[in-house]
């Protein structure tokens, strides 16, 4: 994410000097040598977005560059001399990419560049991680099982070897509210990485067997 981060930074300042070529342009005199400096300029600009993220590039007469991520009917990030903010926060398929102020900000879907690979990336890491926290949790279970139905060298029953590890619930960094959510495990119940989304009247929980959806609270595989 902090690579991510630094791509953001970056997009933004390149995003923010194309803004400002752009307004140089409507006051440059076409064909001029000035206009023609500008245009290279432009250019290069364009050229060191596209590395970060897709994009869509249209021209106007004066040559100013209007620019959309990824495509002609994404989200708007440079028109003219104006410039919006772009952002990178963790999503369900790696990275997100959003446009605007944060509260009023739309998504942008990441199809190239250097954040689509960091997208990757994090989507296949994470994938990993939770393969490592389902067989962890799976062999502690099975652990305290054995365990437990046997007895102890005093004759007492037998305890749990492995402490089971509790849910934590870690909130959205796109998140714009203030909900506050808990999490509870049932005894047995192998943890499995899940997520909660709220899409303003329901609530989806899932992870990778299923989702259930309604009002809270939801159980799905032994998490509440």
């Amino acid at each position: 994410l902090a690579e991510a981060d630094v791509e953001a930074r970056r997009l933004n300042s390149l995003a923010q000097g194309l803004a400002d070529v752009n307004s140089q342009l409507r006051r440059a005199t076409p064909g001029s040598s000035t206009a023609a400096a500008l245009a290279d300029e432009r250019d290069r600009l364009l050229a060191n977005l596209s590395g970060i993220v897709g994009i869509d590039v249209r021209f106007d007469a004066r040559g100013q560059a209007r620019v959309r991520i990824p495509d002609s009917g994404g989200a708007l990030l440079v028109e003219a001399g104006s410039v919006r903010s772009a952002r990178v926060v963790p999503g369900p398929a790696g990275l997100e990419l959003r446009i605007g102020p944060q509260g009023a900000d739309e998504l942008a879907p990441v199809t190239g560049g250097v954040i689509a690979g960091l997208s990757a990336a994090r989507a296949a890491i994470g994938q990993v991680q939770a393969r490592l926290d389902g067989l962890a949790a799976r062999v502690g279970a099975d652990f305290n099982a054995a365990h437990m139905a046997g007895v102890d060298l005093d004759g007492e029953d037998g305890g749990a070897l492995f402490r089971t590890v509790a849910p934590r619930v870690t909130a959205a960094a796109g998140n714009a509210r203030d909900a506050r959510v808990s999490a509870a495990l049932a005894d047995g119940a192998v943890l499995l990485p899940s997520e909660l989304r709220f899409d303003g009247s329901d609530w989806t929980l899932s992870n990778g067997n299923g989702s259930v959806s309604g009002a809270l609270p939801l159980t799905l595989d032994g998490l509440t």
